[in-house]
Protein backbone atom coordinates (compact mmCIF):
# COMPACT_ATOMS: atom_id res chain seq x y z
CA UNK A 1 0.00 0.00 0.00
CA UNK A 2 2.91 2.66 0.38
CA UNK A 3 4.82 1.72 -2.30
CA UNK A 4 1.22 2.37 -4.88
CA UNK A 5 1.04 5.70 -2.51
CA UNK A 6 4.27 6.44 -3.35
CA UNK A 7 3.97 5.97 -6.96
CA UNK A 8 0.40 7.93 -6.96
CA UNK A 9 2.26 10.65 -5.42
CA UNK A 10 5.72 10.80 -7.62
CA UNK A 11 4.33 10.02 -11.16
CA UNK A 12 2.38 14.13 -11.24
CA UNK A 13 5.67 15.31 -10.10
CA UNK A 14 7.71 13.58 -13.12
CA UNK A 15 5.20 14.54 -15.48
CA UNK A 16 5.38 17.73 -14.44
CA UNK A 17 9.31 18.18 -14.35
CA UNK A 18 8.64 16.61 -18.21
CA UNK A 19 6.75 18.98 -19.56
CA UNK A 20 8.76 21.87 -18.27
CA UNK A 21 11.87 20.44 -20.77
CA UNK A 22 12.35 22.71 -23.42
CA UNK A 23 14.31 20.86 -26.17
CA UNK A 24 13.92 23.10 -29.23
CA UNK A 25 17.50 24.02 -29.16
CA UNK A 26 19.05 20.87 -28.00
CA UNK A 27 20.21 18.51 -30.49
CA UNK A 28 21.44 15.18 -30.21
CA UNK A 29 24.58 15.56 -31.57
CA UNK A 30 23.67 13.90 -34.87
CA UNK A 31 21.43 16.53 -36.16
CA UNK A 32 22.14 20.15 -36.90
CA UNK A 33 20.06 23.31 -38.64
CA UNK A 34 21.63 24.40 -41.56
CA UNK A 35 21.15 28.40 -41.25
CA UNK A 36 23.09 29.48 -44.70
CA UNK A 37 25.37 27.87 -47.49
CA UNK A 38 28.21 29.16 -48.78
CA UNK A 39 30.22 29.30 -51.71
CA UNK A 40 34.32 30.24 -50.57
CA UNK A 41 35.91 32.23 -53.10
CA UNK A 42 39.77 32.59 -52.48
CA UNK A 43 40.79 36.77 -52.87
CA UNK A 44 43.54 37.14 -55.70
CA UNK A 45 44.97 39.82 -54.12
CA UNK A 46 46.36 40.50 -50.67
CA UNK A 47 42.45 41.75 -49.75
CA UNK A 48 41.79 43.45 -46.53
CA UNK A 49 38.18 43.98 -44.57
CA UNK A 50 37.87 46.24 -41.95
CA UNK A 51 36.28 44.26 -39.09
CA UNK A 52 34.89 45.68 -35.29
CA UNK A 53 38.83 44.19 -34.53
CA UNK A 54 40.28 46.26 -37.05
CA UNK A 55 41.86 45.66 -40.30
CA UNK A 56 42.15 42.15 -41.25
CA UNK A 57 43.94 40.40 -44.14
CA UNK A 58 40.98 38.26 -45.97
CA UNK A 59 41.57 34.43 -46.45
CA UNK A 60 38.51 33.29 -47.82
CA UNK A 61 35.25 35.18 -49.24
CA UNK A 62 32.14 33.62 -48.86
CA UNK A 63 29.41 34.26 -50.62
CA UNK A 64 25.84 32.95 -50.97
CA UNK A 65 25.17 29.83 -52.78
CA UNK A 66 21.73 28.75 -54.39
CA UNK A 67 22.16 24.67 -53.97
CA UNK A 68 19.02 22.49 -55.33
CA UNK A 69 17.25 21.41 -53.28
CA UNK A 70 17.59 17.44 -52.12
CA UNK A 71 19.54 15.03 -50.06
CA UNK A 72 23.49 14.84 -50.46
CA UNK A 73 26.14 13.13 -48.98
CA UNK A 74 29.49 14.71 -47.95
CA UNK A 75 32.42 14.47 -45.89
CA UNK A 76 32.50 18.10 -43.77
CA UNK A 77 35.28 19.17 -41.71
CA UNK A 78 34.51 22.23 -38.54
CA UNK A 79 36.05 25.49 -39.51
CA UNK A 80 35.27 26.80 -36.09
CA UNK A 81 31.49 26.82 -34.23
CA UNK A 82 28.60 26.27 -36.30
CA UNK A 83 30.62 26.50 -39.33
CA UNK A 84 31.68 23.59 -41.42
CA UNK A 85 33.44 22.93 -44.93
CA UNK A 86 32.97 20.13 -47.55
CA UNK A 87 36.05 18.50 -47.68
CA UNK A 88 37.27 19.19 -51.40
CA UNK A 89 34.94 21.28 -52.26
CA UNK A 90 35.01 25.46 -52.06
CA UNK A 91 31.09 24.73 -50.05
CA UNK A 92 30.92 25.94 -46.62
CA UNK A 93 27.53 25.39 -44.08
CA UNK A 94 26.78 27.60 -41.55
CA UNK A 95 25.14 25.98 -38.75
CA UNK A 96 22.71 27.15 -35.87
CA UNK A 97 23.36 25.37 -32.14
CA UNK A 98 26.03 22.48 -33.61
CA UNK A 99 28.74 21.45 -31.08
CA UNK A 100 29.93 18.57 -33.50
CA UNK A 101 33.51 17.87 -33.76
CA UNK A 102 33.87 16.83 -37.54
CA UNK A 103 37.46 16.30 -39.59
CA UNK A 104 36.28 14.59 -42.54
CA UNK A 105 33.16 13.07 -40.95
CA UNK A 106 30.20 11.54 -43.39
CA UNK A 107 27.24 13.43 -43.43
CA UNK A 108 24.00 14.38 -45.26
CA UNK A 109 23.20 17.42 -46.10
CA UNK A 110 18.94 17.82 -46.84
CA UNK A 111 18.51 21.12 -48.28
CA UNK A 112 14.81 22.20 -48.02
CA UNK A 113 14.70 25.93 -49.44
CA UNK A 114 17.52 28.42 -50.33
CA UNK A 115 14.98 31.19 -49.25
CA UNK A 116 13.50 30.00 -45.97
CA UNK A 117 14.94 29.34 -42.61
CA UNK A 118 16.39 27.19 -42.17
CA UNK A 119 17.63 25.90 -45.07
CA UNK A 120 17.79 22.44 -44.33
CA UNK A 121 19.18 20.42 -41.68
CA UNK A 122 22.93 17.94 -41.37
CA UNK A 123 22.82 14.65 -40.04
CA UNK A 124 26.13 13.06 -38.99
CA UNK A 125 26.68 9.55 -39.28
Amino acid sequence: MKNSFKFIFALPVLILSLSSFNTSNVFSGDECEIVDIYEGITPETDAKALTSDGLKKLTMILKPAKIKSGKYSYQVKRIERDLYKVVDKELYIETKYCNKYAYRDEATLVFESNFSRPRGKIFFK
